[in-house]
């Protein structure tokens, strides 16, 4: 693969995405694909174990930049923007749906040329209405959407039909 992989996510709190995140990030390393990662929300606390805390050493050993981006959506918009248009991105792995529509909006203001693929890790019936809906309406903004389980892929696949979702 050419070009450089960017993973976002919403925290690097301890959890099983953030795992995942993390795990996809050592491996892209580990196999010579530049990765680096952005973060949406502030570093956790003492009272909230964060891995970025946990695993600093092997973050550290494998030269991973994970940098937190600022606050609102503007200024995440910006900041995308101007990273896109400096570094030679192909693929976005986001991992956080309430950012496919600021990823998508900065690919397009910076011209570039980026795969963008979505992981929906919640079982949509567990988010409240409003949250699901707009779960739903973020994803579309993204090239590809992913799930992790028959029973989620069922549940968006009622939901939405313009979109096929990847297991």
């Amino acid at each position: 693969m050419e070009g450089r992989v960017l993973v976002v996510v919403d925290n690097f709190r301890v959890g099983g995405l953030e795992r995942l995140a993390l795990d996809q990030l050592y491996m892209l390393k580990d196999l010579g694909i530049p990765a680096e990662a952005r973060y949406r929300q502030v570093k956790a606390t003492k009272n909230l174990p964060n891995f970025l805390d946990l695993e600093s050493a092997r973050i550290k050993n494998h030269k991973l930049e994970i940098v937190g981006l600022p606050d609102g959506d503007w200024g995440q918009l910006f900041h995308f923007i101007k990273l896109f248009r400096r570094l030679q991105f192909t693929l976005v792995i986001n991992h956080s749906v309430g950012s496919a529509v600021i990823l998508r909006v900065a690919i397009f203001l910076s011209r570039r040329k980026i795969i963008l693929k979505t992981f929906v890790h919640q079982l949509p019936t567990l988010s409240a209405p409003i949250q699901r809906l707009k779960r739903f309406a973020y994803s579309l903004f993204s090239g590809e959407i992913y799930v992790y389980s028959s029973a989620v892929t069922k549940d968006w696949n009622a939901r939405i039909e313009s979109k096929k979702l990847l297991s």
